[in-house]
């Protein structure tokens, strides 16, 4: 079995009550997940905003924010973090 077989069939096996090997790799995937999902909106965030400094700033404002689209963010439900919210203080003994 590969490293990734093991991780989706924990991710299939996961009962978040127990306290189990299959918990702690799904829950360690989804906060992976979670942070990675957080980086990538955030880093988008910071890029939109300074896209619409530099159109503001511009001679053709409307003109260079129609093509920007006024984008202000990227909607993940994953950005919440509420698997690590919900489950990520749990105690192990594992």
């Amino acid at each position: 079995m590969t490293a990734r077989e093991r991780i989706l069939q924990a991710l299939e096996n996961r009962d978040m009550e127990s306290d189990s090997i299959d918990k702690i790799i799904a829950l360690a995937y989804y906060i992976g997940k979670e942070q990675g999902v957080k980086e990538v909106c955030d880093s988008a965030k910071a890029i939109f905003t300074e896209q619409q400094k530099r159109a503001a700033g511009s001679r053709y404002h409307n003109f260079a924010m129609a093509i920007q689209g006024n984008i202000n963010y990227i909607y993940h439900p994953d950005y919440a973090g509420d698997m690590t919210a919900e489950f990520g203080s749990d105690r192990t003994v594992i």
